[in-house]
């Protein structure tokens, strides 16, 4: 099947196929930053359990090593052939 077959033959189809494309990329806009609201609550709760109050205090050394740490490794362990 070549190129030009695939492409859309009429402009309502060019449209239809444009707003189908928009759609889904709203979509997962949408349920990812569900997700990471629910990361940072997750966040809030592990690290400060009793509430914070502002000026927002320093992590230790380890914690913060511990969540770079981590926010390096992750990609690399999803990213990795099976």
């Amino acid at each position: 099947m070549s190129i030009a077959e695939k492409a859309p033959h009429t402009v309502s189809e060019l449209l239809k196929t444009t707003f189908k494309t928009f759609l889904i990329v709203v979509v997962f806009g949408i349920a990812f930053g569900y997700i990471e609201a629910a990361v940072v609550v997750y966040l809030r709760q592990i690290f400060y359990p009793d509430g914070f109050t502002f000026p927002i205090t320093i992590f230790d050394d380890i914690e913060l090593n511990c969540l770079v740490g981590w926010a390096y490794l992750l990609p690399l362990v999803r990213s990795a052939p099976c």
